[in-house]
């Protein structure tokens, strides 16, 4: 099963934890743009 994490940031700080997540999950990461 594939992991994907998926987030929109707008100054940075939810950029960084997610791809934190993804590297330590081995997952997938997706951007939402406006």
């Amino acid at each position: 099963m594939k992991t994907a994490v998926i987030y929109w940031s707008g100054t940075g700080n939810t950029e960084a934890m997610a791809k934190a997540i993804a590297e330590g999950a081995g997952a997938d990461i997706f951007t939402v743009s406006e």
